[in-house]
């Protein structure tokens, strides 16, 4: 007997279209939301040691320097950022400034603060140093790592789908590669719908995983329909039986594979620093667009496609037997 989740197939497909074709849409129209990639900004500097750090007044005249040298130069830093360099001991100031500033005029306000320092006799004996950089394009994540990535994903699908259809049948490879496809247009579609945060090549590899996830839930559906097969009480079932019978045994297996792989990303995730945090929070969303597809929408699909397979399957043995039958009593008509 069918199961009812199994009979929902057109509101499965309602579902996924719409956010299908919604995803689509605002991806021609606004791509992804790639506003943690940082655009071209200037990294300024200011490092001093320990007879520094420890002198409060040093330290309050050495920012006074800066500062009214970048006044001096109509120069004005978005953003401040203090840290240490524990290779060298020494402490850092990090003024950001934006794409649009002038490098001349940063350069001529380097120079104003080292001489300012060597003027400076309780800075002049001090080790600092003062420089600045041009940073473009940078993120928290490595982009040709990010492609290598999913390219090698993407292959492993694409291997794992073939296996199926060489292993469990053509039926279940063409359901398998549906939902692959699914759930990389669903996944893509749902970054781009819920405006993720997500750097430039990132969604390409949550497309990867969610493929990989999605062959991997289907192997197991397929290992059930495999185990009905070889059943001499099962063998004969309806395709809808078989294909209910090999969901009652596998949702729960899919949903404990993908619970702990959520959970995995997660705590990945939240240990991760900022920058890679970015890149695994959101492949809980591939993990559980799979997880969708494999338990839902893939078997009340492949109630259809395994249907049509064993139809055409039953046919060609039906006029398979009949020519050999025909083939045999050809001789014995000859001999008469």
């Amino acid at each position: 007997m069918t199961k009812r989740p199994l009979k929902l197939l057109p509101v499965w497909l309602a579902i996924s279209a719409v956010i299908i074709v919604a995803g689509i849409i605002l991806m021609s129209l606004l791509g992804f939301n790639t506003a943690p990639e940082r655009a071209k900004s200037y990294s300024f500097e200011v490092r001093y040691d320990v007879s520094v750090e420890i002198d409060p007044q040093k330290v309050s005249a050495l920012e006074g320097i800066c500062e009214q040298q970048f006044e001096a130069h109509n120069v004005s830093a978005a953003a401040r950022q203090d840290g240490n360099d524990v290779t060298y001991n020494m402490t850092v100031i990090t003024y950001v400034f934006s794409g649009d500033t002038s490098a001349d005029a940063l350069k001529l306000a380097k120079k104003g603060i080292d001489d300012a320092i060597k003027a400076n006799a309780g800075l002049s004996e001090a080790l600092i140093s003062v420089d600045y950089y041009e940073l473009s394009n940078v993120g928290g994540f490595a982009y040709d790592a990010t492609w290598r990535g999913a390219l090698g994903l993407t292959v492993g699908a694409i291997v794992a789908l073939v296996y199926i259809g060489i292993r469990f049948g053509v039926g279940n490879a063409v359901t398998g590669l549906v939902l692959c496809a699914h759930d990389v247009a669903f996944t893509l579609s749902f970054l781009a719908i819920a405006r993720i945060p997500t750097y430039t090549f990132a969604p390409l590899l949550f497309a990867a995983i969610a493929a990989v996830f999605s062959v991997v839930f289907w192997l197991i559906h397929c290992a059930q329909l495999r185990d009905a097969k070889k059943d001499a009480a099962l063998r004969n079932l309806p395709s809808a039986d078989a294909v209910s019978y090999a969901w009652e045994n596998s949702w729960k297996k899919i949903l404990i594979i993908a619970a702990a792989g959520i959970a995995m990303f997660a705590v990945a995730g939240g240990l991760a620093a900022a920058g890679v945090r970015l890149a695994l929070l959101p492949a809980m969303i591939s993990v559980a667009v799979a997880a969708y597809s494999s338990v839902l929408l893939g078997p009340a699909l492949h109630i259809h496609i395994k249907g049509a397979f064993d139809k055409f399957f039953a046919k060609h043995k039906r006029y398979s037997g009949k020519k050999k039958a025909e083939n045999r009593a050809a001789p014995e008509a000859s001999e008469n």
